[in-house]
Protein backbone atom coordinates (compact mmCIF):
# COMPACT_ATOMS: atom_id res chain seq x y z
CA UNK A 1 0.00 0.00 0.00
CA UNK A 2 2.99 2.26 0.57
CA UNK A 3 4.34 1.45 -3.10
CA UNK A 4 1.60 3.17 -5.03
CA UNK A 5 1.20 5.79 -2.54
CA UNK A 6 4.99 6.88 -3.23
CA UNK A 7 5.03 5.99 -6.89
CA UNK A 8 1.97 8.56 -6.89
CA UNK A 9 3.51 11.22 -5.27
CA UNK A 10 6.98 10.93 -7.07
CA UNK A 11 4.80 11.42 -10.12
CA UNK A 12 2.89 14.53 -9.02
CA UNK A 13 6.55 15.69 -8.04
CA UNK A 14 7.74 15.17 -10.89
CA UNK A 15 4.69 16.27 -13.14
CA UNK A 16 4.05 19.75 -11.36
CA UNK A 17 6.99 21.42 -13.30
CA UNK A 18 5.95 20.90 -16.32
CA UNK A 19 2.86 21.38 -15.78
CA UNK A 20 2.94 24.65 -13.85
CA UNK A 21 5.23 26.17 -16.64
CA UNK A 22 3.61 29.23 -18.40
CA UNK A 23 2.97 29.04 -21.75
CA UNK A 24 4.77 31.52 -24.08
CA UNK A 25 2.37 34.53 -24.09
CA UNK A 26 1.30 35.67 -27.87
CA UNK A 27 3.37 39.42 -27.28
CA UNK A 28 6.46 37.46 -26.77
CA UNK A 29 5.89 35.16 -29.48
CA UNK A 30 5.43 38.05 -31.84
CA UNK A 31 8.55 39.83 -30.46
CA UNK A 32 10.50 37.01 -31.53
CA UNK A 33 8.87 36.78 -34.74
CA UNK A 34 9.73 40.46 -35.45
CA UNK A 35 13.38 39.87 -34.15
CA UNK A 36 13.72 36.70 -36.58
CA UNK A 37 12.34 38.70 -39.89
CA UNK A 38 14.84 41.63 -38.49
CA UNK A 39 18.12 39.59 -38.69
CA UNK A 40 16.89 37.48 -41.72
CA UNK A 41 16.88 40.79 -43.92
CA UNK A 42 13.30 40.45 -45.34
CA UNK A 43 11.48 43.05 -46.87
CA UNK A 44 8.30 43.94 -45.91
CA UNK A 45 5.56 43.64 -48.50
CA UNK A 46 3.61 47.07 -48.92
CA UNK A 47 0.21 46.59 -48.12
CA UNK A 48 -2.51 48.31 -50.03
CA UNK A 49 -5.69 49.77 -47.86
CA UNK A 50 -8.55 52.04 -48.55
CA UNK A 51 -6.51 55.18 -46.80
CA UNK A 52 -3.13 54.74 -48.41
CA UNK A 53 -4.59 54.33 -52.15
CA UNK A 54 -4.82 57.76 -54.04
CA UNK A 55 -8.33 58.92 -54.51
CA UNK A 56 -9.70 58.97 -58.01
CA UNK A 57 -10.14 62.02 -59.82
CA UNK A 58 -13.05 64.02 -59.44
CA UNK A 59 -14.44 63.64 -63.04
CA UNK A 60 -14.68 59.60 -62.79
CA UNK A 61 -17.11 57.40 -61.04
CA UNK A 62 -16.42 55.08 -58.29
CA UNK A 63 -15.43 52.73 -60.72
CA UNK A 64 -13.19 52.00 -63.47
CA UNK A 65 -16.02 52.07 -66.54
CA UNK A 66 -18.01 55.10 -65.58
CA UNK A 67 -15.14 56.78 -67.49
CA UNK A 68 -15.63 55.01 -70.65
CA UNK A 69 -17.69 56.40 -73.28
CA UNK A 70 -21.21 54.40 -73.79
CA UNK A 71 -20.99 54.48 -77.93
CA UNK A 72 -18.20 53.31 -79.69
CA UNK A 73 -15.43 55.67 -81.12
CA UNK A 74 -15.65 56.71 -84.38
CA UNK A 75 -13.31 55.60 -86.79
CA UNK A 76 -10.10 57.58 -86.47
CA UNK A 77 -7.98 58.78 -89.34
CA UNK A 78 -4.58 59.44 -89.91
CA UNK A 79 -3.80 62.65 -88.64
CA UNK A 80 -5.99 61.22 -85.11
CA UNK A 81 -3.95 58.37 -85.24
CA UNK A 82 -0.67 59.94 -85.00
CA UNK A 83 0.66 61.41 -81.51
CA UNK A 84 0.38 65.50 -81.20
CA UNK A 85 3.48 67.15 -80.73
CA UNK A 86 5.36 70.58 -80.52
CA UNK A 87 2.40 73.56 -80.78
CA UNK A 88 -0.61 71.25 -81.52
CA UNK A 89 0.31 69.57 -78.04
CA UNK A 90 0.29 72.65 -76.36
CA UNK A 91 -3.09 73.91 -78.48
CA UNK A 92 -4.79 70.68 -77.29
CA UNK A 93 -3.44 71.61 -73.11
CA UNK A 94 -4.95 74.78 -73.62
CA UNK A 95 -8.24 73.28 -75.31
CA UNK A 96 -8.72 70.92 -72.01
CA UNK A 97 -7.17 73.48 -69.51
CA UNK A 98 -10.27 76.09 -70.57
CA UNK A 99 -12.58 73.26 -70.44
CA UNK A 100 -11.85 72.15 -66.49
CA UNK A 101 -13.74 75.56 -65.13
CA UNK A 102 -16.99 74.63 -67.21
CA UNK A 103 -17.60 71.35 -65.95
CA UNK A 104 -17.13 72.36 -62.66
CA UNK A 105 -19.81 75.19 -63.26
CA UNK A 106 -22.58 73.34 -64.58
CA UNK A 107 -26.02 74.71 -65.18
CA UNK A 108 -29.30 73.13 -64.85
CA UNK A 109 -30.23 73.27 -68.56
CA UNK A 110 -27.04 71.28 -68.99
CA UNK A 111 -28.40 68.18 -66.47
CA UNK A 112 -31.99 68.53 -68.14
CA UNK A 113 -30.49 67.96 -71.28
CA UNK A 114 -28.19 65.15 -69.59
CA UNK A 115 -31.12 63.76 -68.34
CA UNK A 116 -33.03 63.92 -71.04
CA UNK A 117 -31.25 62.03 -73.47
CA UNK A 118 -30.67 59.47 -71.00
CA UNK A 119 -34.30 59.13 -70.86
CA UNK A 120 -34.42 59.29 -74.56
CA UNK A 121 -31.75 56.85 -74.34
CA UNK A 122 -33.40 54.50 -71.98
CA UNK A 123 -36.75 54.24 -74.25
CA UNK A 124 -34.68 53.33 -77.34
CA UNK A 125 -33.01 50.39 -75.34
CA UNK A 126 -36.99 49.66 -73.92
CA UNK A 127 -38.15 49.55 -77.52
CA UNK A 128 -35.72 47.59 -78.34
CA UNK A 129 -35.85 44.80 -76.00
CA UNK A 130 -39.78 44.44 -76.60
CA UNK A 131 -39.16 43.93 -80.46
CA UNK A 132 -36.33 41.36 -79.93
CA UNK A 133 -38.59 39.30 -77.08
CA UNK A 134 -41.73 39.69 -79.57
CA UNK A 135 -39.26 38.01 -82.58
CA UNK A 136 -37.96 35.47 -80.17
CA UNK A 137 -42.07 34.35 -79.54
CA UNK A 138 -42.90 34.07 -83.05
CA UNK A 139 -39.86 32.37 -83.83
CA UNK A 140 -40.36 29.60 -80.93
CA UNK A 141 -44.02 29.24 -82.44
CA UNK A 142 -42.59 29.21 -85.62
CA UNK A 143 -40.57 26.23 -84.35
CA UNK A 144 -42.78 24.76 -82.23
CA UNK A 145 -45.75 24.14 -85.45
CA UNK A 146 -42.51 22.84 -87.79
CA UNK A 147 -41.64 20.36 -85.15
CA UNK A 148 -45.18 19.47 -84.97
CA UNK A 149 -45.55 18.60 -88.97
CA UNK A 150 -42.19 16.62 -88.96
CA UNK A 151 -43.85 14.47 -85.87
CA UNK A 152 -47.07 14.26 -87.72
CA UNK A 153 -45.50 13.29 -91.38
CA UNK A 154 -43.46 10.24 -89.68
CA UNK A 155 -46.84 9.02 -88.17
CA UNK A 156 -48.55 9.02 -91.50
CA UNK A 157 -45.44 7.12 -93.12
CA UNK A 158 -45.30 4.82 -90.53
CA UNK A 159 -49.42 4.09 -90.39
Amino acid sequence: MKRPFILIILGLAVAAPWCLAAPQSLGEFARQQREQREKSGVKPVKVFTNDNLPARPPREGPTAASGMATTPPESTTTAEAKPATGEAAQGEQGEAESEKPEDKKQTKEYWQAKFKAARAQLADAQEQQQVSEDELNLLQIQQARELDQVAKDELDRKV
